[in-house]
């Protein structure tokens, strides 16, 4: 198999992967901040040092996860001539990498946004082209 054309594949699969994680560690953000709502009806200084410690560990998670799909996205981009760029999405980066807290809403619009640039016809080529790749590398064969 051609070295180049299995990176290639490594890099579409790790990306989904990074994708898939960053939409784990984003729920996991939003139900335990509605837990500590639903908790303490807003009263933010009520928390304790243990709850904070692990909102901000949170936060985190999920500003490394913003980082790595961010890098990946405008890599696929700079190769994929089709694959437009998004302003939004640029801007939503941005937004989540300069502030402490992230805002649930913007970070669910990252999500949606960088779903929304990759599900098109580039992607989907992308996809149905590699498929033999990517059976290679998880061992089957359709």
């Amino acid at each position: 198999m051609n070295e180049s054309k299995l990176a290639g594949a490594n890099y579409i699969v790790n990306f989904f992967n990074h994708i898939n994680q960053l939409n784990s560690e984003y729920s996991k953000y939003q139900n335990y901040l509605l837990e500590i709502d639903a908790k303490y009806s807003g009263n933010i200084e009520a928390l304790s040092d243990l709850e904070k410690d692990y909102i901000s560990n949170l936060v985190q998670i999920c500003r490394y996860y913003v980082s790595i799909v961010y890098i990946q996205y405008k890599s696929i981009y700079s190769v994929v001539d089709k694959l437009k760029e998004s302003e939004k999405i640029e801007d939503l980066y941005n937004k989540i990498n300069n502030t402490y807290l992230i805002e649930r809403e913007q970070l669910k619009e990252f999500i949606l946004e960088i779903n929304k640039a990759l599900v098109n016809d580039v992607m989907k080529d992308l996809l149905v082209s590699s498929k033999e790749i990517v059976g290679e590398i998880y061992g089957t064969r359709n």
